[in-house]
């Protein structure tokens, strides 16, 4: 029974019905809708240039878009080394976002706020 509804989701999400036709989501599709999410992360970086967090959330919408593009077209083209390769990437994204929280949590005991631009005060 869940195998069948897993299957049964599985092909929706990959394939829509229109007018008892089945048309293929082709690769563009999904590289305009990951390129739009890169997009997001940019404009977010740009945007919230005074609050660290959102600045880290930002780059970590970057890194998984660049991902999701990297599987999609590894799906689409029945080659792995597209997975392994983003497999790495999310091992490396995570690391630089435990490392980054590690310091920004050691920079608000120390100072009490969250701006980017009172982190020069950080070098002494």
């Amino acid at each position: 029974m869940i195998l069948k509804l897993l299957r049964l989701f599985l092909k929706k999400v990959i394939l829509i019905y229109i007018l008892n036709k089945m048309i293929i989501i082709n690769l563009t599709l999904y590289i305009y809708i990951f390129c739009l999410i890169f997009f997001v992360g940019i404009f977010g970086i740009f945007l919230m240039k005074k609050n660290l967090i959102l600045f880290l959330i930002s780059m970590e919408i970057i890194f998984l878009s660049s991902n999701l593009i990297l599987i999609v077209s590894s799906f689409f083209l029945d080659d792995s080394i597209g997975v392994i390769f983003s497999i790495f990437l999310l091992a490396i994204a995570a690391n630089e976002v435990s490392i980054g929280l590690a310091l920004l949590i050691l920079y608000y005991r120390r100072s009490e706020f969250l701006k980017i631009n009172k982190l020069n005060t950080i070098k002494s």
